[in-house]
């Protein structure tokens, strides 16, 4: 028997064992509602109704799929562990790096169909609500595809040496550490873009405020004095 047969057992078992996990029916019920509800929510505009209703869509689907990834993903390995199950499927000639591929993979399926569910809800609803879906929602969900494996895999690496709660916070934390660092390199790019604004309005900027290329070079050393308006 091939590495490959074995990771794709083990895969499968866990998509079966996934499968029947009432948590997981439970959020996708709750994701559904969402998307749902985005038809109420965008009765609150009056201009940008299909904007809030597809943008609430999108995100149910990206939260609640984190929520899947993490809570169910937590539980991979310390259920194994807990059950003494692991023990016999590491004395068959099953590698530890098969198992946790296999168990990773099996995840990944799960989420990979329960977000094919969701987004086939979302595009109904959109399509009943008149919303117009182009290419760029089907990228926005393949994105959410990939981040929803890259959690997965965050979630098992914690999973596989401390506690299913450890293990969400710890995940959680990672997940939102993520979506706020996204905003952070844009800040010194807007406070350049505010100052060289402000110098084409008619004021100049200190020598030290202004970027390299724009600062006055004086030759022999000699420095002139900054002035400010």
């Amino acid at each position: 028997m091939s590495a490959v047969v074995r990771i794709l057992a083990v895969a499968g078992n866990t998509l079966r064992e996934a499968v029947r996990n009432r948590v997981l029916y439970t959020l996708v019920f709750f994701a559904l509602g969402m998307i749902g509800l985005g038809v109420v929510l965008s009765t609150l505009s009056y201009v940008e109704q299909e904007r809030i209703l597809q943008d609430v869509g999108l995100a149910a689907i990206r939260i609640f799929g984190v929520a899947i990834a993490i809570f169910v993903g937590v539980g991979l390995i310390h259920k194994e562990v807990e059950r003494r199950t692991i023990h016999t499927i590491l004395s068959k000639p099953v590698a530890r790096a098969e198992f946790l591929l296999g168990k990773y993979l099996g995840l990944v399926a799960t989420l990979w169909l329960q977000v094919a569910i969701m987004s086939l809800g979302f595009a109904v609803v959109s399509l009943a609500a008149g919303a117009e879906l182009t290419s760029r929602h089907a990228a926005a969900l393949s994105l959410v595809a990939v981040e929803l494996a890259v959690m997965v895999g965050v979630a098992t690496l914690f999973s596989s040496f401390t506690t299913p709660l450890l293990a969400s916070l710890f995940s959680c934390g990672i997940f939102v550490a993520g979506t706020l660092s996204r905003e952070r390199p844009a800040g010194p790019r807007r406070a350049v873009r505010r100052r060289l604004g402000a110098a084409r309005d008619g004021g100049s900027l200190p020598s030290a405020a202004r970027p390299r290329s724009l600062r006055p070079h004086h030759p022999g050393g000699a420095r002139a004095p900054d002035r400010c308006q």
